[in-house]
């Protein structure tokens, strides 16, 4: 396996900002590459990609520092205390000190809503007790696992470690797969696979 790729690949690691309440949170990895169109794969002299859908919610880093469970927005910004439920299953998952990458989305009626809605429960003032229960964190990278900063390591070893933690009832492991018949967020594709093009446009329309 060689790259990720996404729909829209809109992948850019921005810095954090400098007025952020945290300035020693990790740098996000970076994508081995940016592209717009299918087309733009065969650029590529890779054999393999990971195609997954790009979530349309709200960043969020969650941190596991051996003994409490906090959540930080891309501006480095404390967001523990509205997501409640969220944070007591993070307690839950193991493998710690351990920090995750992911995406923060509302689901309502079996459908994501617009990041509006992620963002108002995120930044908002009031009870997020009713709101966070339709709340997901969708979890697509691992900087931190057992205390290892495994940023710089290859895409395929970070995969690995994704399937060492178990979906809870709000945060899900965005697992890439090789059966391009099965329902999934995210497949591993050949480049050449007459398939390509189908697999993009079912993963952009989750």
């Amino acid at each position: 396996m060689d790259g990720s790729v996404r729909p829209c690949w809109t992948t850019n690691r921005a810095n954090r900002a400098g007025n952020a309440e945290r300035s020693d949170m990790l740098e996000l990895t970076r994508p081995a590459y940016r592209g717009y169109e299918v087309s733009d794969i065969s650029k590529l002299d890779w054999n393999e990609v990971v195609i997954e859908a790009k979530f349309d919610g709200m960043r969020i880093q969650i941190e596991h520092d051996g003994r409490e469970v906090e959540f930080y927005s891309d501006e480095g910004k404390r967001k523990h205390d509205r997501l409640p439920y969220q944070a007591e299953e993070a307690m839950r998952l193991g493998h710690e000190p351990f920090v995750l990458d992911s995406e923060c989305i509302v689901v309502k009626d079996g459908k994501a809503r617009h990041r509006t809605e992620a963002n108002a429960l995120l930044n908002g003032k009031f009870d997020p007790s009713e709101a966070a229960k339709h709340a997901y964190l969708m979890v697509f990278d691992v900087l931190k696992f057992e205390g290892d900063d495994v940023r710089s390591h290859p895409y395929h070893e970070r995969i690995e470690l994704l399937g060492q933690f178990r979906d809870t009832e709000h945060l899900k492991f965005m697992r890439p797969t090789r059966d391009l018949d099965a329902e999934s967020y995210s497949y591993i594709v050949r480049i050449d696979d007459p398939r390509l093009q189908e697999i993009v446009n079912r993963v952009s329309h989750i």
